[in-house]
């Protein structure tokens, strides 16, 4: 589980250096997508945290629309 959690917080750092060091040159849009992709990493990270801790194997993740949807 430590292997997933720091691969997160790897691309979340990657994604807030990106925002911080080029949102000069970013457009709106773009600045937008990026601000999505983060909350989706963060939201990834936390059903790894939560979800997988509990029953590995047995949780499919499905996103659709910006929704995550967690089944078993």
């Amino acid at each position: 589980m430590n292997d997933i959690e720091f691969a997160f917080s790897q691309i979340h750092f990657f994604l807030d250096a990106l925002q911080t060091n080029n949102g000069h040159v970013l457009s709106e849009s773009d600045a937008d997508r990026l601000t999505e992709a983060r909350e989706l990493v963060g939201r990834a990270g936390q059903l790894c945290a939560g979800e997988w801790n509990r029953a590995p194997g047995r949780k499919y993740i499905n996103v659709q629309g910006g929704q995550v949807k967690v089944t078993e």
